[in-house]
């Protein structure tokens, strides 16, 4: 039994000193390596910061088409009726860029106020006048009947301009901020005078067409515009902002046609809109 043993204790001990090195090495720390010094940081780059999308609608307070009366009397006497109908709202989209906290620009596509008037009075058409007798129907030329005549104008426009915004800070949320642009109005306006509304009857054919169309004449392109700009924005949320302001607008050679005091439709050179305007900008970042 001593014999048994001693072979047996020499035995164990070395499985046990052969054993714990690879014991140890089953909890060897993980190695760790030091990135060298001179290596920068990685830092992932947003895609699309500084960039914003707006829209707005307004309203043209100065009514940029204004007239003075609402109903019309011929140079003779005889009572007619004046007609104005005219939008004074206004709309942009556009696209903008935040250079840092207090500069920015933009591009925006404006839709401008529009009008459409025109007056009417009774007055007398040429034509040819119809007799039956019997079963014959007799022409009389070179006569007149009643019918409408009116005169009419139609003013519409839109814009592309580019602006710069200086902001003036942030306070509890609110961006008040300054800002001017250039850029290109287009404008389309026709005045009729002199228009004929001839209707046949059983006695009267309406001859001369030509005649009844009146006198048109239209005058359109694009013009350079300036603007002028102030207002607040608001932050609702991380990536979009309430706009509230005021923009000043001229195209000071831009022809347009409006009813005038002296009961005509008279053209005209410059147009200004005195807009106030509120819209969204919803950064893209």
């Amino acid at each position: 039994m001593k014999l048994i043993a001693r072979m047996v204790f020499p035995c164990l001990l070395a499985s046990v000193a052969w054993a714990a090195p690879a014991i140890a090495a089953d909890y060897d720390p993980p190695l760790v390596i030091d990135a060298p010094e001179d290596v920068d940081e990685f830092v992932p780059v947003e895609v699309g910061t500084g960039w914003y999308l707006r829209g707005d609608v307004g309203y043209a307070i100065n009514k940029p088409f204004a007239h003075r009366y609402s109903s019309y009397t011929s140079p003779v006497g005889t009572p007619g009726e004046y007609r104005d109908n005219a939008s004074l709202l206004t709309g942009s989209i556009g696209m903008g860029y935040q250079f840092n906290s207090y500069l920015r620009s933009e591009l925006n596509l404006s839709m401008l106020p529009t009008n459409e008037s025109s007056s009417s009075v009774v007055g007398r058409c040429e034509g040819t006048g119809l007799r039956a007798v019997g079963d014959t129907v007799i022409e009389y030329p070179d006569e007149t009947a009643p019918c409408d005549v009116s005169n009419s104008a139609r003013n519409k426009a839109y814009a592309v301009s580019a602006a710069g915004f200086v902001d003036l800070g942030t306070f509890a949320g609110f961006t008040p901020y300054v800002g001017a642009g250039m850029g290109l109005t287009y404008t389309k306006s026709q005045r009729t005078v002199n228009e004929k509304h001839c209707v046949d009857t059983p006695t009267f054919r309406c001859d001369d067409v030509l005649d009844y169309r009146g006198v048109r004449d239209s005058v359109g392109g694009f013009n350079f515009n300036y603007s002028l700009a102030a207002g607040v924005a608001y932050q609702l949320s991380q990536n979009l902002k309430l706009d509230v302001g005021y923009e000043f607008m001229s195209t000071p050679t831009a022809k347009w046609v409006s009813y005038d005091s002296d009961q005509t439709f008279r053209w005209h050179k410059g147009l200004d809109y005195h807009q106030v305007k509120v819209g969204l900008r919803y950064a893209l970042w």
